[in-house]
């Protein structure tokens, strides 16, 4: 089974399509885990995640990276500030939504930007896949 096959059925099982992903990183990714796990191939990954919950959620785990903080990419952030707020900021109100929002600290980051131009976000939407990481999203604490 080569890795296209895979993320096909790996679609049935884990309810999430790999193509969202990079190619090359998440393929190194999921081989790692298949030796790590002493598993021979993406079949037994396969069977593994289809008969064991606990495996298969720690996989998932492995799957969603974490990976956030504020002004995470300053190139972007700063782009998003000048180019795309400064035009919203004549609305005043803007809605934002965060899909894959991790801990929330980027979303946090573009409303804080917004206070910054005296805009207020009408609704502020932030999912992600993960819900462990998700509540961490919803409380909103953040170490200094």
């Amino acid at each position: 089974m080569d890795y296209q096959q895979f993320k096909v059925q790996a679609q049935d099982i884990l309810q999430i399509d790999l193509n969202s992903y990079k190619e090359q990183q998440m393929q190194r990714r999921i081989l790692q885990w298949i030796t790590r796990h002493k598993l021979l191939d993406f079949a037994g990954l396969l069977k593994e995640i289809h008969t064991d919950v606990q495996h298969r959620d720690k996989f998932l785990d492995y799957l969603t990276i974490n990976t956030s903080h504020f002004y995470r990419d300053v190139n972007v952030f700063r782009y998003l500030d000048e180019q795309i707020l400064s035009v919203l900021s004549k609305n005043k109100s803007s809605r934002v939504w965060s899909a894959g929002c991790s801990i929330g600290a980027e979303v946090y980051s573009i409303v804080i930007l917004m206070l910054e131009r005296r805009m207020t976000a009408s609704q502020v939407l932030a999912t992600d896949i993960d819900e462990v990481i998700l509540t961490k999203a919803k409380q909103g604490i953040y170490a200094a």
